[in-house]
């Protein structure tokens, strides 16, 4: 006999799950804030005092992240079951601010409270999310949905496992927990994550054969549930214009950066050049995340140079291809800007009884890498320092003509799917229609971006070169995720309106469909 209830016990776990969910909500994790290390606290607690861990103190702890100026750490836990088939539970514990709650923000952690206060006066809500309100069906909350409710399912179904009999765990896989911290900027725990389970792999024999995210999905259809197999690639592509400077009274006697960089950017924003269709699925066009010049205050010149970054998210397309493609458009557009110039200067000089000779330069374009390849300057390429970089490597080959600068800045998440995703389909899909009658539709990619793209080796060709900042500042192991690389899977609660005051979990996945489809997949590892 089972000293815990059963999982199949649809009170216990629902019980368990929002005792867990409104404890782990509570906690002010921010990303990038010393609220993230607040987890560490919560996650020793909630791990040391279960039977199996009473019994194996050194199968479970925290995990350094180096130079991480927070001191933040990995938090992770292992069951060792029968096999050395082992699955990894991951989630990621930051959330974003709640600064967007307005006079709700002291009580946007706090979920009961935040509900209380939404049924007195639902003024921050749309049309949907008041309906979702007086259904019951929804738990509202910052990290309710994005991720701390997919957290609560995998802690859930972990303590449960943790409290079982050796002969109970000899027909399971084993289970690896971790909650990483820094998701919603650049992974930093997932990247350092990947160590852990190297460590992990080599000191107990283990085989890693599916990681499991609980990321929310997003639905088409109210009715049926989705998964995904794998997580799209984000890239972000910068765009660095140097001009020609002149007065404004004389505009004709220069080259205005911002005038390339407008083309540049009004030709590259949602292009469908650079999106990927894969059967019934699309990746996001890019955009343009940001957009300025480098004038610190104004001025009757215009500006030396402007730059912005693209976000790119792609299913199969490289950075090679990305990196080529906007190296292609920047000297086309470079070029027609400055015939565009000439031809005002040949205009405004037959009207004005002027001289005007033609501008004699080349549309130049370079990489990063062709960059520093001939600049003289050989200090610290800091992305958090950008202007000061570009400048400095622009002002040592000191060029007095038009030039354009392409190249990446971090993060990079590289696009992962798994080759034959129809064996992990079905196991869902027959699962949930037998129990619930309920379809699940298979995606290749979670387009939400998440820690699932270092998880599995990508065959990706990486122009690494052309990314500021790498390795000193910034790299991705993959070496090390080649070693470890496993077929994922994101499987996690409906979830709405992701980062806004309105975010919301569907309690009926989070308390019974979830983490009994969870529970199925590991069972079916064991």
């Amino acid at each position: 006999m089972s000293r815990q209830p059963s999982i199949r016990d649809n009170r216990y776990l629902e019980k368990k799950i929002f005792e867990i969910l409104v404890e782990y909500c509570r906690i002010p994790s921010f990303t990038n804030s010393p609220g993230e290390t607040l987890v560490e606290s919560f996650f020793k607690t909630r791990v040391e005092k279960r039977p199996y861990f009473i019994q194996n103190p050194d199968h479970f702890g925290t995990w350094g992240i180096e130079n991480d100026v927070l001191k933040r750490r990995v938090n992770w836990a292992m069951i060792r079951g029968g096999s050395v088939k082992t699955i990894v539970l991951m989630h990621h514990c930051d959330v974003v601010t709640s600064d967007n709650y307005g006079s709700y923000k002291d009580i946007s952690l706090d979920l009961p409270a935040l509900e209380k206060a939404f049924r007195s006066d639902d003024t921050l809500l749309d049309e949907e999310a008041c309906s979702d309100l007086k259904s019951g069906d929804w738990l509202f909350g910052r990290g309710a949905a994005d991720m701390k409710g997919g957290a609560a399912i995998q802690f859930a179904l972990f303590e449960t496992y943790a409290g079982y009999t050796r002969e109970e765990l000899a027909l399971m896989p084993s289970i690896i927990l971790l909650a990483l911290p820094d998701e919603e900027t650049l992974s930093s725990g997932m990247r350092e994550a990947v160590f852990l389970l190297n460590h992990l792999k080599a000191l107990h024999g283990l085989d890693f054969c599916l990681a499991v995210n609980s990321e929310p999905h997003q639905r088409l259809h109210p009715e049926d549930g989705v998964i995904y197999q794998g997580s799209i690639a984000k890239l972000n592509l910068f765009v660095y214009v140097k001009g020609v400077m002149a007065h404004a009274g004389e505009v004709l006697e220069g080259i205005n950066p911002t005038g390339i960089m407008a083309e540049i950017a009004a030709r590259s924003d949602l292009s469908e050049e650079i999106t990927d269709y894969i059967a019934n699925e699309v990746s996001v066009p890019p955009t343009w995340v940001y957009l300025r010049d480098v004038k610190k205050q104004y001025d009757i010149s215009f500006p030396g140079s402007c730059y912005g970054i693209l976000n790119v998210l792609s299913f199969q397309t490289g950075p090679d291809k990305v990196l080529e493609w906007m190296v292609n458009l920047c000297r086309e557009e470079l070029g027609n800007y400055i015939k565009k110039v000439n031809r005002k200067r040949q205009i405004f000089s037959a009207e004005s009884s002027r001289s005007g000779s033609e501008f004699k330069w080349r549309p130049e374009v370079m990489t990063y890498g062709q960059l520093k390849a001939v600049s003289q300057f050989k200090g610290s390429d800091n992305p958090e320092n950008f202007e000061e970089t570009m400048a400095r490597h622009l002002d040592s080959i000191n060029l007095q003509h038009p030039v354009v600068i392409v190249g990446f800045c971090p993060p990079y998440y590289p696009g992962v799917t798994n080759r034959s995703p129809e064996k992990l389909h079905k196991m869902v899909e027959s699962f949930a229609l037998d129990k619930w009658n309920q379809k699940y539709d298979s995606k290749s990619y979670f387009n939400g971006i998440s820690d699932l793209s270092y998880i599995r080796c990508s065959s990706i060709n990486i122009p690494m070169c052309n990314m500021m900042g790498w390795p000193e500042i910034y790299d991705i192991p993959f070496d090390q995720i080649k070693n470890i690389s496993m077929d994922c899977i994101n499987l996690g609660p409906w979830g709405k309106d992701l980062h806004k005051p309105s975010e919301r979990v569907y309690k009926p996945d989070l308390f019974h469909c979830t983490p009994l489809l969870i529970d199925h997949l590991i069972r079916c590892h064991g």
